[in-house]
């Protein structure tokens, strides 16, 4: 039809009918036809008005508005020619464009710069209208979100509230009403009410319910009694639960006694009690078991109890009960916490006596734990030899564990001398494996450190161990700084200090520590102590009184006497109290400057604080 009539159009408009008129249109509306002369300069372009209520014809150059009839506002072309770009439109040739879909140049457009333009009104505020239509929504299932949630809270607080009363309401018809017909049934309930209380760290309330079932005449059931007494919270509910039975007319079994001792080990200084309750099990006419012994030695194993631990192992050869993996880990622990290798590989050594399982991983744990024990005692050679013997007698590949522990034995040998040997141990990891850890890299690291001229070994380590993406601690990096101190390398010390800035975590007071001491060795780098402790302020490290220690041992070495006591004065006003460290720095300081009047004072400041081990020599040196 568009093109039947541009053609009719075209005929009569070639200067034949000057007077000729488009026809009106006839397409649906919201939908425009063009006709007219296509190389005049004359332009016809049907449009319709914002209103929707006139259809109007536009008739002259581009740019040509025309008033509408039923709203009288100034209407602009909907579509006009492809020549004709005043008004903002494109023509699209072959269909007749959607308004919408039309880009609007508001910067080109003359009713837009006199602010007339209902085209663009409309518009934004169609795009208004959506984005508000979206907030809505959004908003809108935000807030069913919220009400789902606050209804799931609130049902899952009623059903808890629902269970609890059921709980209530059965275990008082349970307590009260013992002739019912479902005796048995009332009295399992109220076994696993008391059970319940317990394992809810409610047992105030499940000692009340063990009195109402011993004056119901209710029979319970230690076993379902001691489900509870295992998932006490602390001694003292244990304790008041273990007595409870027995108050109830109940028999404690080893199992109760082993549940009361298990919770009363996780506190420390526990020995003795574990101790009397291994008492009372063996006059209780069965006598303690494996589990509670196992415990005691444990808990004789916390505190250095290694003789205790000892007498208990032996105990049980005497009840003719086999030891079992934990027994001996516990034993040997003892050994190694108090330094007694020598009782440990006695304890290693009577393994062949009893009938352990073969290639169990605990029988690993207890030679792991005899080869720490030889680290802590310095003997790095018994160390190596039962890290050698442990396949053949475990049945068992050595782990990391051990391996570490035989590295740490280098470092703690008393002539210091076996830094090579750990290199070694190293090394054998690096090829054969286990893969080495963190704690493999601080074990050489502190055994290097520990010889007289190994310090550059240390550093070694530490950039090849971050070369190969180590995360290691602090702990590598300050056995390196002590070693840079002793051999007067304390810009390595002042450098690791700030690697660890970079690598590591925040750093802590010991790191400093070990800056200022290794700075303190040096005798002319004082300076260097009062920078690192602002630093320390600056970075918000707690200071603590050996921050103050190696500071004045720093001062008095280069003698700053002032700054010394400056020191004293500055670790008051942290609120910290001085040590005998502290003031003997300070003293010493105060005696080579020949002040004797400041070495006094010092006294007094011992005197007020009441420091022991303050020595009297270093102050009298000078006076």
């Amino acid at each position: 039809m568009e093109r039947d009539a541009a053609k009719e159009g075209k005929g009569k408009g070639k200067g034949k009918d000057p007077d000729w008129k488009p026809d009106p249109p006839v397409d649906e509306p919201g939908q425009w036809v063009e006709r007219g002369d296509f190389k005049g300069k004359k332009s016809f372009a049907y449009f319709r008005c914002t209103c929707g209520k006139s259809w109007q014809t536009a008739h002259g150059h581009p740019g040509y508005t025309q008033d509408c009839k039923s709203c009288e506002t100034s209407c602009l072309p909907t579509y006009l020619w492809e020549n004709d770009r005043s008004q903002g439109f494109v023509r699209t040739k072959g269909r007749s464009p959607d308004p919408d879909a039309v880009p609007h140049d508001s910067a080109r457009c003359e009713a837009c710069r006199r602010g007339v333009c209902s085209l663009s009104q409309t518009r934004d505020a169609g795009h208004q209208n959506q984005e508000a239509e979206q907030q809505q929504q959004l908003q809108q299932q935000q807030q069913q979100r919220q009400q789902q949630q606050q209804q799931q809270q609130q049902q899952q607080q009623q059903q808890q509230q629902q269970q609890q009363g059921q709980a209530s309401r059965m275990s008082a018809r349970t307590f009260r009403n013992p002739e019912s017909e479902s005796l048995n049934g009332e009295e399992r309930w109220g076994c696993r009410s008391v059970a319940s209380c317990a394992k809810q760290r409610r047992w105030q309330q499940g000692l009340g319910l063990l009195r109402d079932a011993r004056k119901a005449g209710l029979e319970l059931d230690v076993a379902e009694l001691n489900a509870g007494l295992c998932c006490a919270s602390g001694w003292v509910a244990a304790l008041e639960l273990l007595r409870g039975l027995r108050g109830a007319g109940l028999r404690p079994t080893e199992v109760s006694y082993g549940a009361a001792a298990g919770a009363i080990s996780r506190t420390p200084a526990s020995w003795p009690l574990c101790l009397r309750l291994l008492a009372k099990a063996a006059t209780a006419g069965s006598g303690p078991g494996v589990i509670l012994i196992n415990i005691a030695i444990s808990a004789c194993g916390k505190a250095a109890g290694w003789a205790r631990s000892l007498s208990l192992l032996s105990a049980l050869r005497l009840r003719s009960l086999e030891p079992t993996a934990s027994t001996c880990g516990g034993a040997v622990t003892a050994c190694e916490r108090a330094g007694k290798w020598a009782a440990a590989l006695l304890v290693l050594c009577s393994l062949r006596h009893w009938s352990l399982a073969q290639g169990s991983n605990n029988l690993s744990v207890v030679w792991n734990a005899g080869i720490a024990a030889c680290g802590a005692g310095g003997t790095w050679a018994w160390a190596f030899e039962l890290l050698k013997t442990g396949r053949r007698t475990t049945g068992v590949e050595s782990d990391i564990v051990g391996w570490n522990a035989a590295i740490s034995a280098c470092g703690r040998s008393s002539d210091g001398a076996q830094w090579a040997a750990a290199l070694m141990t190293l090394r054998h990891l690096l090829s054969h494996g286990p893969e080495p850890d963190a704690i493999s890299i601080n074990a050489a690291v502190g055994a290097c450190a520990s010889g007289a001229k190994a310090w550059n070994w240390c550093l070694h380590l530490l950039v090849s161990a971050r070369f190969r993406g180590f995360l290691l601690d602090r702990v590598g990096d300050n056995a390196a700084m002590r070693a840079c101190g002793r051999c007067s390398g304390w810009p390595w010390s002042l450098q690791l200090l700030a690697t660890m800035r970079r690598h590591c975590a925040p750093l802590g007071a010991g790191s400093y520590c070990e800056a200022i001491t290794s700075v303190a060795r040096d005798g002319q780098r004082w300076e260097w102590a009062p920078l690192l402790l602002g630093d320390m302020r600056l970075a918000r490290v707690a200071v603590d009184v050996a921050i103050y220690n190696a500071v004045a041992g720093a001062l008095s070495s280069c003698d700053q006497w002032e700054r010394s006591l400056a020191a004293i004065q500055d670790l008051h006003g942290e609120g910290l109290h001085a040590s005998a460290a502290t003031l003997n720095a300070a003293a010493a300081a105060c005696a080579t400057g020949q002040r004797w009047q400041e070495a006094l004072f010092s006294m007094q400041q011992l005197m007020q604080d009441q420091v022991p081990g303050f020595s009297l020599d270093a102050a009298a040196f000078g006076s």
